[in-house]
């Protein structure tokens, strides 16, 4: 998923007496990436400008020194901090303190990623028995909703009952995610970034899920 979303450019020196520094630069880049709209990771190769000055006194070199033992590669590492920022962890480091639940984020992530069909299948049955028992109107008029009404699905997103891959695979074949940004108010600015910001990270077999969305249209 993301070997062909962030390449790296590896120097010739090596990385050990620079481990610390590296682990803040990768946290600082997800974060960037996640938090602004102009700084993309994968277009600057997860690259920040922070000087070892700068750094030291921040006085957190154990702390993104252990974060970076946690970890095999700098790719598992770009991973661990993506689903974390991906799944809501906005906490200034506390994804680096390596939590429970940075953890379990990390692994529920590795788990969608696995079984994202049948994660797609089963949020699609949710959202078309959503629709049945409200008996409501075609999901095209939800997608195009304007602000202040909240779109019936994103409340669906944000009460966890579907999940964040599944509105970027709906997007890929029904865009609708810059509707949102743009028709939604300020509230829930933040919420739209994030699942934007996720796409470039989601990657799956058009020609199979393709069939499984326009049949699911079709039904809803």
């Amino acid at each position: 998923m993301l070997q062909n979303s962030i390449t790296f450019q590896n120097k010739p020196h090596s990385m050990s007496s620079n481990k610390a520094l590296n682990a803040y630069r990768m946290y600082l880049a997800a974060k960037l990436h996640f938090t602004t709209d102009k700084y993309d990771i994968t277009e600057f190769h997860a690259k920040v400008r922070v000087s070892r000055k700068a750094f030291d006194e921040r006085n957190q070199c154990s702390l993104y020194e252990k974060f970076a033992d946690k970890f095999d590669s700098k790719l598992e590492m770009a991973q661990y901090l993506i689903a974390n920022f991906a799944y809501g962890a906005w906490g200034n480091t506390d994804i680096v303190y390596g939590t429970a639940e940075s953890d379990q984020n990390f692994k529920e992530w590795n788990r969608r990623k696995q079984s994202l069909t049948q994660v797609f299948k089963t949020d699609l049955s949710k959202i078309k028995l959503e629709w049945e028992t409200n008996n409501m109107l075609p999901l095209i008029h939800d997608l195009n909703s304007e602000f202040p009404r909240v779109p019936h699905l994103f409340q669906m997103f944000l009460g966890k009952h579907i999940t964040l891959e599944t509105l970027i695979i709906i997007d890929r074949f029904n865009p609708f995610l810059e509707t949102w940004k743009k028709n939604m108010g300020q509230l829930f600015q933040e919420e739209i970034r994030r699942i934007i910001k996720t796409k470039p990270f989601i990657r799956f077999d058009e020609k199979k899920m393709k069939p499984i969305f326009v049949e699911f249209i079709k039904e809803i």
